[in-house]
Parts: C-alpha cells; sequence; structure tokens
C-alpha cells in the first residue's frame, strides 16, 4: 500500500480526494472521490463585543458576542473568561462558560470578588485543539461596601468628666470611607444616647461632659456610601483610669 501526506490545508475543512495512474501511455481513471474533514484547530479570533457591568461588591456581569463560525475552525466547546486584579495576574480567576444558541449573544456573572476593586477581564473560545486568543482586556470596578470595623479603639488621658478616644480606620475600607459614627449613652440611661457623625479626618475625639463615677457604653462604627459596618463598644467609668 502506498500512502501520501497533503501538507497546508485548512483546519477543519472537508476535502475530496481521488488517485489515478498513469504510465507513458497517459493517465488511467480516478478513483471515486474520498471525503475526509481535517482535524480542529484553536480559534482564530477572539469573542466579539465584551461588555461588563457591576453588579454589586462582589460580582460582575460579562456579556460578548461569539466570533465568525468561520474563525473558530472546529466545533464551539465553550468560552473562558478570565478575571484578575491588574498587577496580580498570578491569582486571576477562570470561569468555564457552556457555548450558547448559534446567533445568541452569552452572558456570565463572575462572583466572589472583592469590593470596590478595579479588575480586568478578558473571554476566550475553546474548541478541542485549545484555546483561541483573549479579548482586549477590559477593566471594571465591583461596587461599595460596608467597611469593616475600627482598629485600635483605645480611652486616653481621662479626667472626672472627660476622656480622649483614638481610633485607626478599617482594614477593609470596601470604598470610600465618609467617617465614622460614634455614640455613648450611660449604662442606667438606656433613653439618652449622645451621637456624633464624624468625618473621616478624625482620628481621636474628645468626650466632655460625662458624670463623674457613672458607667458607660460607647460604640463606634466606620462609614461608607454603602452604609456602616461593624460596631466596636467599649464600656468605662467617667473618672477611673483603667488598670489603675
Amino acid at each position: 500500500m502506498t500512502a501520501m501526506t497533503i501538507p497546508e490545508l485548512h483546519p477543519w475543512q472537508t476535502y475530496e480526494a481521488a488517485i489515478a495512474a498513469y504510465n507513458s501511455a497517459g493517465l488511467g481513471p480516478y478513483s471515486a472521490p474520498l471525503v475526509q474533514r481535517t482535524l480542529e484547530g484553536v480559534p482564530l479570533t477572539a469573542p466579539a463585543r465584551v461588555q461588563l457591568r457591576s453588579l454589586n461588591s462582589t460580582s460582575v456581569r460579562v456579556a460578548w458576542s461569539q466570533p465568525d463560525s468561520h474563525k473558530l475552525r472546529g466545533t464551539l466547546l465553550g468560552y473562558k473568561v478570565e478575571v484578575w486584579r491588574p498587577g496580580l495576574t498570578s491569582e486571576s480567576l477562570n470561569v468555564d462558560v457552556p457555548p450558547e444558541p448559534p446567533g445568541v449573544g452569552r452572558v456570565a456573572q463572575v462572583t466572589g470578588l472583592l469590593a470596590y476593586t478595579d479588575y480586568a477581564v478578558t473571554v476566550r473560545c475553546t474548541t478541542s485543539a485549545g484555546n483561541g486568543p483573549s479579548s482586549a482586556p477590559r477593566r471594571v470596578r465591583t461596587h461599595e461596601d460596608t467597611p469593616g470595623p475600627v482598629q485600635g479603639l483605645q480611652l486616653l488621658d481621662f479626667s472626672k468628666t472627660s476622656l480622649l478616644l483614638s481610633w485607626s480606620e478599617p482594614k477593609e475600607l470596601n470604598g470610600v470611607l465618609f467617617g465614622y459614627q460614634l455614640s455613648w449613652q450611660q449604662g442606667n440611661r438606656t433613653h439618652v444616647i449622645v451621637t456624633h457623625n464624624l468625618d473621616n479626618s478624625f482620628h481621636k475625639y474628645r468626650i466632655t461632659g460625662l458624670e463623674e463615677h457613672a458607667s458607660y457604653l460607647l460604640r463606634m462604627a466606620a462609614r461608607t456610601s454603602a452604609g456602616s459596618g461593624p460596631v466596636r463598644s467599649l464600656t468605662f467609668t467617667a473618672g477611673h483610669i483603667p488598670g489603675a
């Protein structure tokens, strides 16, 4: 049996081949055509019209259109959506998305993201031969969320009727820090609560007008446009230095 390889064919294309023998007298009849399709190749192009929209503080919506079918060079098995924080590609998140019906755009939702964080997103097509090129990276920022608790809340510089409160901003800002909500009340006067809203420039605040020897409950929470974070609380007795 004689065999030969026909080079430089296109992936995922149907070809007909026929064979004829020849000698010095001329060319004989061709065999019946043999129909064969070449193996699949990786897609030549990326999905088109990629669009991003932040849904909330931890998820984004990714939409795109399928590229021209002749550029897929195989049966579309699905898409790969890659999401990462710029500069941190080693921590990228990959989401496999099944193919859509022909002519229908595809939408995916990526979850588990960090609040108020910039992300870059690309989409690729996949055939049995592998992944095609990625779409151009596009950026999206997740929505703000409530912040984490304030850090290092402590009482300083006691007097009989006042004290100095000190704190640091939350480790998890989750947005633009508007400021802090501070409140205190006497332990036996739960119906009387003093509340102050402080802007984000404050990291110390002197509380005055306390009643000597009275016990107080103090609460503080950081705020963003999404609302207040977890409350930190302290109890103290006016005029009494802790540990003294």
